[in-house]
């Protein structure tokens, strides 16, 4: 094939794209005049594919979903001199969707994401050579998502009551929930003609355009231009409309000058804490404030309790919301109502349901041990463990019952538990020793496990025994080359047995298993003469005896 006539130079720039791969190539260069003027390769050379062409996607990713018109950024790589162009494709297609760079040298591209695709699962990017019949493979990302909300649902909390009443020119709080991060359009919903139709924002004062809030605070216009009638709604919604939800009641809207009081929170039946904060809320049509007290069932009257002692300010307040911090030194065997009323006609209220102040709104629920039966030895160590919810430590007590008569209280002094709070849901207790005839050794003892700020709310275990220990002879001791432990039945199965001399150091330990034998020959001979303690592991249980060595 000819490549190139009248060429004047000494070298000429071949482009090679086209031809086909082959190794069996030469180049002839002659006269232009004189074909007998020529020249040839001294040898074959090839025609290849673009050695080493390699390109490579880093994001997006199969996990991405991204947000028509958002900007996000394309990454890849690649070993090219030339160009590469980026286009977006879906599964399956036979051509681009669109480009999105038709030649560029760099390895990253920020994109927005028109809003005028389709919403899918199967979109990837491909980056290419722009070489014209270029050998070297195009990369495609792995398939990843775009769609017109990165959100799943809306939820409209606020209003969503039977029989709410708000009045021209009062405020009211919209609130909704939500996992849409690019915002919504909160809109009046009316069907006064019938059918469910959007309120202009100029007429509901309700803008619309997008936030990013989860309430909105609405003044509702004082004008006769928004109807009046108990046919509306709020719609909380995504920009394109393909996500909503709208208020599942109806509310009403009226000119007048405040009616009506609504208790919303709390509901009834709460249990809150001394000393914690929580959300006293409200509905309401008045055009003036309202006044908030905590008030408790006095021998069958409400009776108020004054602000130093409830913690409610008692202001007049023009809010629908008030955060309480409940104040420590109210009664917690009292019944409790919030009471909302009007400042201008305290005949305009509303009480809320009977609720609870508590000294503590968590429990203990579960003890994990004892879990009843077992058989501790005096002078052992165990480990107790239960679960709870408390923020508070929690305070452990031995309990005892006597033959014939009530469960009674071990004191501290002989129980060998702290009166202080336990920090955590695990104790170590050393049982003392009960040889003095304090108690008697059986199966009747428990452990309970109680509230430190309030000891009725407790749980107390199943019954296990406190029992003499088994003997467990060492001998002989004093042990000159070597002394037998026999454990008896006192172990069942592997057990540790370590030595320390009277500086605390360990100087042996070694295993013992009852399974092959009750008996362990332990060897001194490379101990120095003087006193050790000998202390004997097993499923958490420890026995500590006292060794003399003595070679003379």
């Amino acid at each position: 094939a000819t490549l190139a006539t009248g060429v004047s130079q000494s070298t000429w720039s071949w482009d090679t794209d086209g031809l086909d791969i082959g190794t069996d190539y030469q180049i002839r260069v002659q006269s232009s005049t004189n074909a007998n003027y020529n020249s040839e390769s001294l040898n074959n050379f090839s025609l290849v594919d673009q050695e080493g062409g390699l390109i490579f996607i880093n994001q997006p990713t199969s996990t991405d979903e991204w947000l028509k018109g958002s900007e996000y950024l394309i990454s890849w790589g690649d070993n090219l001199d030339e160009p590469v162009k980026v286009e977006l494709w879906k599964e399956g297609g036979s051509n681009p969707v669109l480009s999105i760079s038709p030649s560029t040298t760099a390895t990253t591209l920020s994109w927005v994401v028109p809003t005028t695709l389709t919403d899918g699962d199967d979109y990837k990017i491909k980056v290419s050579s722009t070489v014209s019949g270029a050998t070297t493979l195009p990369a495609f990302s792995d398939n990843f998502s775009i769609v017109s909300t990165t959100g799943t649902f809306i939820e409209v909390l606020q209003p969503n009551l039977n029989g709410i009443k708000w009045a021209w020119g009062t405020n009211h709080l919209i609130s909704w929930n939500t996992d849409i991060s690019e915002g919504v359009i909160v809109e009046l919903l009316t069907n006064k003609s019938g059918s469910w139709e959007v309120v202009p924002a100029w007429k509901s004062g309700i803008p619309s355009t997008v936030t990013t809030e989860s309430t909105f605070s609405w003044d509702i216009p004082n004008t006769s231009g928004l109807d009046l009638g108990k046919y509306y709604r709020i719609q909380v919604r995504t920009a394109d409309a393909t996500l909503d939800d709208i208020s599942n009641r109806t509310f009403e809207i009226n000119s007048t000058t405040g009616t009506f009081v609504d208790v919303l929170q709390p509901t009834g039946g709460e249990d809150w804490e001394l000393g914690t904060e929580h959300l006293i809320s409200w509905n309401d049509d008045l055009p003036g404030n309202v006044i908030v007290k905590l008030v408790y069932n006095n021998s069958g009257s409400w009776d108020p309790i004054p602000e130093w002692q409830s913690g409610i300010d008692d202001t007049p307040t023009s809010e629908s919301t008030l955060n309480w911090v409940i104040g420590n030194s109210l009664n917690t065997t009292y019944n409790y109502r919030i009471h909302v009323y009007s400042d201008d006609d305290n005949s305009i209220d509303d009480y809320s349901s009977t609720f609870n102040l508590v000294l503590t709104a968590g429990s203990v629920t579960e003890i994990y041990q004892p879990v009843g039966g077992e058989e501790w030895e005096e002078n052992s160590n165990h480990l107790i463990s239960w679960n709870d919810d408390l923020t508070e430590d929690v305070i452990l007590t031995l309990w005892y019952k006597p033959s014939g008569l009530p469960w009674e209280i071990v004191p501290a002094w002989n129980s060998g538990f702290p009166t202080t709070g336990v920090e955590g849901t695990t104790y170590s207790w050393d049982i003392p020793d009960y040889d003095d005839g304090t108690f008697d050794f059986g199966n009747h003892y428990r452990i309970r496990i109680a509230s430190s700020v309030d000891p009725t709310e407790f749980l107390e275990s199943n019954k296990f025994s406190i029992i003499q220990p088994v003997t467990m002879l060492a001998y002989p001791n004093p042990a000159n080359q070597s002394f037998t432990l026999s454990v008896g039945n006192t172990i069942k199965g592997k057990y540790t047995v370590e030595l320390y001399d009277r500086y605390n150091n360990r100087v042996m330990e070694t295993v013992g298993n009852t399974q092959i034998s009750n008996k362990l020959k332990i060897s001194t001979s490379d101990l120095s003469d003087g006193i050790y303690f000998m202390i004997v592991t097993s499923n958490n249980e420890r026995t500590t005896k006292k060794i003399v060595i003595s070679h003379k």
